[in-house]
């Protein structure tokens, strides 16, 4: 079967929440998308069951995502994903442009949602900042010395609840973890890419988002009260919230490690040579990777497929493909990669080699008491 596999470009799922503009295709014109209407977000690899891309180029076309699951497995998913998540397809990326700034709100992490039965996975997330207008800040977590005692008082208030925020400047390139339960807020001016687990699930001081619409049977005390079951209060100062990158140059090009967590890693390749794919060919990984173009053309070729990328289009590498070439078509190419890590053999083990620390590849996961690379070395 896997030989029927090829890298697999879907349809965006376009969301027109209110809070959108137009920003997405002017910073990527080439994209299919609507040539008039608000355009929120685009969910560009999604096997959300409300949600689900399907195939658009290929023999594949129009299948979703859980049907290749359903027929592929392992030869799509790869071992070292399915060890943890079994058939369920574990990331959802997505482009978002905020003309406004959004509501307060938190996500649950993976035993919350189950038991609650809100969603199969919980919901950690991580924002690329693709760009910002000058002096556009987001929220992340609470300010210094705020508990929840204090916060429980506030009651079901969203807009009293900001003033209890940590505000953060953003810059494009910045990169911003949100572990469960941390509150926050993408301010007005900001368009961004989002790596998150694939969970659909948005809980604010007075509101219940689950699938698409807000849960009206859920009134806002018993939201409130979800809310704060989850809320964690902040632990780390304003000038740690942004994520440290990792750099480092191999065969010509630049490979930067943006993020790293238990549930998910974000790399951006700047490429200006032939690139094989995965970087760390000494190590044998078994798990799909997910490329995104920012900026220049590039050729991802494997046996018997050949496909162009361009700004904004994103491709799923099924694992059972091993290695695939990624060849510049003219001057520099910038991809987000993302990915399911095995710490050791995807984070670590690449890192250590190029001389970093322990401690400098531990900051990948964000510091305070999230940090699950923290967990990994105890």
């Amino acid at each position: 079967m896997g030989r029927e596999l090829y890298p697999l470009i879907f349809e965006e799922v376009i969301q027109d929440y209110g809070f959108g503009d137009r920003n997405i295709p002017r910073i990527f014109p080439g994209k299919d998308l609507p040539d008039q209407g608000i355009i929120a977000e685009t969910w560009e690899v999604s096997a959300h069951p409300d949600f689900s891309g399907r195939v658009k180029n290929g023999g594949l076309a129009g299948k979703t995502l859980p049907d290749l699951i359903d027929s592929y497995k392992v030869e799509l998913l790869g071992k070292d994903v399915i060890e943890t998540y079994g058939d369920v397809f574990p990331l959802l990326l997505k482009f978002l442009d905020a003309r406004e700034t959004l509501e307060v709100q938190i996500h649950p992490d993976d035993e919350y949602a189950k038991s609650r039965e809100l969603d199969r996975l919980g919901k950690p997330e991580a924002w690329y900042i693709l760009e910002a207008e000058p002096e556009a800040s987001l929220y992340w977590g609470t300010e210094d010395g705020v508990t929840k005692e204090q916060l429980r008082q506030i009651g079901p208030n969203e807009d009293k609840f900001r003033d209890y925020l940590m505000e953060v400047s953003v810059t494009g390139g910045d990169v911003i973890y949100l572990p469960p339960g941390t509150a926050h807020a993408i301010g007005k001016g900001i368009v961004l890419f989002e790596i998150q687990q694939t969970s659909d699930v948005t809980m604010g001081p007075d509101y219940l988002f689950c699938s698409g619409s807000k849960v009206d049977k859920v009134g806002p005390e018993e939201s409130f009260e979800m809310f704060m079951d989850q809320l964690s209060v902040r632990d780390i100062s304003r000038d740690e919230v942004k994520i440290p990158r990792l750099s480092f140059s191999e065969g010509g090009n630049q490979l930067t490690y943006l993020l790293a967590t238990p549930f998910f890693t974000l790399k951006k390749l700047n490429i200006k040579k032939d690139l094989v794919l995965p970087t760390n060919r000494e190590v044998k990984t078994d798990r799909f990777s997910i490329l995104t173009c920012l900026s220049g053309q590039l050729k991802v070729e494997s046996e018997g497929s050949d496909i162009h990328l361009s700004p904004g289009v994103t491709v799923l590498i099924p694992a059972g493909l091993g290695t695939v070439d990624l060849r510049p078509v003219k001057g520099g190419v910038e991809v987000l990669e993302s990915f399911v890590p095995n710490l050791r053999k995807d984070v670590f083990q690449p890192l250590l080699k190029q001389g970093f620390s322990e401690d400098e590849i531990v900051a990948l996961g964000g510091t305070g008491n999230k940090n699950g690379l923290v967990d990994y070395l105890e």
